[in-house]
């Protein structure tokens, strides 16, 4: 149907009725804010997301899209057990070293940090931060020696939130990545002082209230400086379930939802040269559960981690 064309004569009746509303409502013009409100108008303009182009589509497929594997984002990488995670999470740490002159922040949650493996994943130490739960000390007043005391998982994730802070403060541009390993072993606040007989729900809930509080202000804060958190999590299993999957990652739903990747890794057999010789390495591959940075879902591609030497990521094949 043809448009009705309207008069002028409506147009400027109309146009007035909605300035009296507007001036009725919130726009008062001898008031000074509503000055500042119809002089200034909020534009959001977003940094512009850096990638990190390692220089394979395969590992570019299952941990971002096309593009490479985007800064501002946090991924988690979980699986089983002696499946390759830590190793996984600290190639691509490398990478981003190596091709983006990336700062390392490492959140050793687990007290497992081995320098002589990381330099094998393509990690410069020398750009590296360590920080674990036991790094502080203390000195006791009714004692003279000087006493570990363990950090709560609240106080090591903000003391990497003022690291990257300082890092910015001083000007530098260069990308920087946040490698926790692992989630599950952060130890909330409620549970510092707590007996392991004196457990209750409270203290039961603190990982997933931690968790909770932290993704809700890093999403924004990552986003904002350009970080790349790489989250390692573990899979657990509940008792006594008969129907559905028994599998979840400790911590609650906070991180599969604030993650923008979820990646999870397989292992599929041991690399041996020949039968009854020592083993090399390792063959998996690595599932893409969930992408939310342009790149597909159910994307798979395969790994072959050695002990001795960097790994190999190559198109997804299966292993009978």
């Amino acid at each position: 149907m043809p448009k009705k064309e309207v008069k002028p004569a409506k147009r400027v009746v109309r146009k007035n009725a909605v300035k009296r509303i507007a001036k009725k409502r919130f726009l008062d013009l001898d008031n000074e804010l509503a000055l500042v409100r119809s002089a200034k108008k909020r534009v959001a303009v977003p940094p512009q997301l850096r990638f990190l182009d390692t220089g394979n589509a395969f590992l570019h497929r299952v941990f971002g899209s096309d593009k490479g594997i985007a800064y501002g984002r946090i991924i988690e990488v979980f699986g089983n057990q002696s499946n390759g995670k830590t190793a996984v999470a600290l190639d691509i740490a490398g990478m981003a070293q190596q091709f983006d002159d990336a700062l390392l922040i490492v959140i050793d949650t687990e007290c497992c940090w081995d320098s002589g493996w990381a330099r094998k994943r393509g990690v410069v130490l020398e750009k590296t931060v360590v920080l674990q739960p036991y790094l502080s000390e203390a000195k006791t007043r009714k004692k003279e020696k000087r006493e570990a005391v363990m950090m709560s998982g609240l106080e090591l994730c903000d003391e990497a939130t003022s690291l990257i802070e300082r890092w910015r403060d001083t000007g530098i541009k260069n990308p920087i990545v946040l490698l926790i390993d692992s989630v599950s072993a952060l130890v909330p606040p409620e549970q510092m002082d707590v007996n392991l007989t004196g457990e209750n729900m409270k203290t039961r809930l603190g990982l997933s209230q931690l968790l909770s509080t932290l993704l809700r202000r890093w999403i924004g804060f990552f986003y904002t400086h350009q970080v790349l958190g790489l989250l390692v999590s573990q899979i657990r299993e509940k008792p006594a379930v008969v129907f559905g999957n028994p599998e979840y990652t400790p911590g609650g739903k906070a991180l599969p939802f604030y993650a923008s990747i979820r990646v999870r890794v397989y292992r599929q057999k041991i690399i041996r040269p020949r039968a009854n010789e020592q083993n090399i390495g390792l063959l998996g591959y690595a599932r893409n559960i969930k992408n939310k940075a342009g790149g597909r879902e159910q994307e798979r591609c395969s790994f072959r981690i050695y002990w001795d030497k960097p790994s190999v990521y190559e198109e997804f094949r299966k292993v009978e």
